[in-house]
């Protein structure tokens, strides 16, 4: 990348493949109104959205895209250098008068008695009396304007408060299908309230799930979603597979409060229509969330056997057909 339109380019791409702006801005942290404009082009790429947009989706290229964005900065035009000040006359002549701007000074009542020599009292030696107000009122609206401006980026640019977050319902128009939830018998440390998605049936498919839970995730315990294909069902390619069967953990999920949220990613593969999908809300220790999700990686999901590994509780589970 040698150009920034080409860096903008690369940014844009790299957010294009998530049609959900809101799904942009949750796995990366940047304000939704940022993402918005800089997929529009009518925001530059600034050094920090640069990097969280690269560490999302193309993490190994983040020291290169800083790179880049340093090379295709403009150079800063250089400082000319200070003229010494003049030093201003100290007459009391017209010819010590300030430069001649067009505006005449004021001569006081009585001019022609006491007062300064010359019977002319010099009121404003650049403006006229009645000007003065004047121009510091467009100079203090001009410093408040530019300040109300700068806070207004400022909010725009940063990152969700927790407590906020925390406040606002779990579910959106966004996740416009509700799920039909069924949930196991006994008492949980919490339940499951609520489930809604959002699934783009295209080749392949991409899902987005948000969560409602009684109460926060208790402390030391993290929330994850597993994913299970029906082998009773086919997939829509000419081979027509079969569901394996095997459970595969969300590699990127959010919990804040009682909410829950994955962002919107592929599921399956080309051809995934066809196929029945249950996934199911577990309660798991912290100290799992990452190595489930490692082993999934590394087996080609997990089987039932293996979750028990986990020490999970199940909080309930829906179903539907890609």
């Amino acid at each position: 990348m040698s150009t920034e339109d080409e860096l903008r380019g690369y940014v844009r791409s790299l957010m294009e493949a998530r049609t959900n702006v809101r799904a942009v801005a949750a796995e990366t942290g940047l304000s939704k109104t940022t993402v918005n404009e800089l997929r529009m082009g009518r925001r530059r790429v600034s050094l920090d959205a640069l990097t969280k947009v690269v560490g999302a989706y193309a993490p190994a290229e983040v020291a290169d895209a800083r790179q880049a964005w340093h090379r295709v900065q403009p150079p800063r035009p250089r400082r000319a250098p200070t003229a010494p000040a003049e030093t201003a006359p100290t007459g009391s002549g017209p010819e010590a008068a300030a430069p001649d701007l067009g505006l005449r000074r004021e001569e006081a009542p009585g001019a022609s008695g006491g007062g300064s020599p010359g019977g002319v009292e010099k009121r404003n030696r650049w403006l006229p009396v009645g000007l003065w107000p004047r121009v510091v009122y467009a100079a203090i609206a001009v410093l408040a304007a530019v300040a109300v401006a700068d806070g207004v980026r400022a909010v725009a640019d940063r990152e969700p408060d927790p407590a906020t977050a925390a406040a606002a319902p779990c579910i959106t128009p966004a996740q416009e299908t509700t799920a039909q939830l069924t949930k196991p018998t006994g008492t949980t440390p919490v339940t499951l309230t609520e489930v809604a998605y959002h699934l783009q049936r295209v080749d392949p498919p991409r899902l987005e799930i948000a969560a409602a839970l009684s109460g926060a995730v208790p402390d030391g315990s993290t929330v994850q979603i597993l994913e299970r294909a029906d082998p009773a069902t086919v997939d829509s390619t000419p081979e027509h597979h079969p569901g394996n069967g095997r459970y595969y953990p969300r590699p990127s999920i959010r919990s804040v409060g009682g909410c829950v949220y994955v962002p919107q990613n592929q599921i399956g593969y080309a051809g995934f229509a066809g196929m029945r999908l249950r996934y199911t809300v577990v309660l798991l220790p912290a100290r799992f969330a990452d190595s489930i999700v490692a082993d999934s990686h590394a087996g080609d999901g997990l089987s039932e056997q293996d979750l028990a590994r986990y020490s999970m509780t199940r909080l309930g589970w829906f179903e539907f057909r890609v």
